[in-house]
């Protein structure tokens, strides 16, 4: 028997195959073999995947954002790659015999200020199941791809249902969303009506319904245990799956940042945005540069704890000042802050690593010596350049601001520069306003700060230099 295992390399950026051999000729049964075939690129960190058996293509999504590319399933040749409206896009489900796609998502609005009024009917952040046309997806861009298409609203006033993290279908026509943040699970029937919301363990990641229907499977990371739901009577019976300690100020930091409760109606948490501790890459319209109505770029977290100052303005000069802030203004708590969950928030971001360059991630790479020479060029252009005079080593950023020729809708012109640690794995969004979507585009397109003699090869260099970071 052959078949084939696909796996996602999020840092790294490719897809992975590997064949699956089976030995069906041997007497004694025989564990598979698993011979790794040649990776595709993608054209973004890698999510999760889906089998389209009818378009004989792959449909993978954004690990952190709202990117989504279709290749190939045979030579891995790009059939499609654009971004949707939505992002954590944690789950893909293929329904009506191959025809639509059902995912759970959360939708940030850029143009909508995180106030509490907007933040109440979810027109500030909301939490949705989405059924989009296959067809579509791997053939369509833009508005077109939501033609026909079908949302479920996860979230409602008094419980706003933020974050989704998987998503099940059962034989008979129920569909279950677990809801990481509110500890819960929404229920409902696939032709329509009301959800029902049953609670469970702390931070439920994913979930399954058996073979017939009739159950329901829910597992909690934060609480080590299980949820079996009866689907007939909705009843729920907890299963701890082992003695808990209590967990360290990190680790109840971690839940924290997983926690909607922080937010009002349990719309969002620190997740929601940062997705992994990273970045969705999109804009969002929040009080931290002291204005609205100039929505800014979410900031990645990892390995920035000792990039001080914080926010595109460089106006909030610790890490628990921003987290308070955060919780009090852009989550617009229902609650005063507790100086404990600040500090315990704080512990856990601290603890958040940078993440690996692409370079450094591809298992391979084409002319390693020619590219590592390529590097080191790079890296010296980009002191002789002067970028260093606002991204010095070893956070290639620094705590002053800068005019450097940007500026937002109310004229804001100097920005705290971003770490360039990681910049490889967030080139879909670059600058304050995302308008950059790779550092091609950047050094190219944009001629950021480029000095007017700068020649093509040293561009190049000192494009593979910042992918190294």
């Amino acid at each position: 028997a052959r078949s084939q295992l696909w796996v996602t390399s999020t840092w790294g950026q490719q897809l992975h195959r590997f064949q699956v051999v089976v030995d069906d000729s041997a007497s004694v049964a025989s564990p598979a073999v698993l011979a790794p075939l040649a990776p595709f690129d993608l054209p973004m960190c890698g999510g999760r995947v889906l089998l389209l058996p009818d378009h004989d293509a792959v449909l993978v999504a954004d690990a952190f954002g709202s990117h989504f590319a279709v290749l190939d399933q045979a030579d891995g040749s790009l059939l499609n790659h654009h971004e949707l409206f939505e992002h954590n896009l944690c789950d893909l489900i293929l329904m009506d015999d191959g025809a639509s796609v059902l995912f759970p998502q959360q939708l940030l609005i850029d143009l909508i200020p995180a106030v509490q009024g907007q933040i109440t009917w979810g027109n500030f952040l909301s939490n949705n199941l989405r059924r989009l046309a296959t067809k579509r997806l791997v053939e369509s861009s833009g508005d077109y791809i939501y033609i026909d298409s079908k949302i479920v609203s996860l979230g409602r006033v008094g419980n706003g249902s933020g974050d989704p993290t998987s998503l099940a279908v059962s034989s008979r026509g129920m569909h279950a969303t677990t809801i990481g943040g509110t500890n819960q699970v929404a229920l409902g029937s696939l032709a329509g009506g009301a959800l029902k919301f049953i609670g469970v363990g702390l931070h439920p990641v994913d979930c399954e319904f058996t073979a017939d229907g009739k159950t329901l499977v829910v597992v909690n990371q934060f609480s080590d245990s299980l949820t079996v739901i009866d689907v007939e009577t909705m009843l729920a019976k907890h299963v701890p799956l082992g003695d808990l300690r209590p967990p360290s100020d990190l680790e109840r930091g971690e839940q924290l940042f997983h926690d909607s409760s922080l937010s009002h109606d349990g719309w969002m948490s620190c997740q929601s945005c940062h997705v992994g501790g990273h970045t969705n890459g999109l804009l969002t319209d929040n009080f931290t540069d002291n204005t609205y109505q100039t929505p800014k770029r979410v900031l990645s977290l990892l390995g920035q704890a000792d990039t001080a100052p914080y926010g595109w303005a460089g106006s909030v000069e610790t890490l628990e000042d921003q987290i308070a802030f955060s919780i009090q203004s852009t989550m617009a708590s229902d609650d005063e802050v507790r100086e404990q969950d600040v500090e315990q928030l704080a512990e856990y971001v601290r603890s958040l690593k940078r993440p690996p360059s692409l370079v450094a991630s591809r298992s391979t790479a084409p002319e390693p010596e020619v590219l590592t020479r390529q590097i080191r060029l790079g890296e010296l252009y980009f002191s002789q350049a002067g970028c260093i005079d606002c991204h010095s080593a070893p956070h290639y950023t620094s705590p002053d601001t800068y005019d450097v020729g940007l500026y937002d809708e109310e004229s804001l012109r100097k920005f705290n520069p971003p770490s360039l640690v990681g910049v490889s794995q967030r080139q879909n969004s670059l600058f304050h306003d995302a308008r950059a979507e790779s550092l091609r585009d950047v050094i190219v397109r944009e001629n950021h700060q480029m000095p007017s003699d700068a020649s093509d090869d040293q561009r190049e260099a000192l494009i593979q230099f910042l992918l190294s970071l």
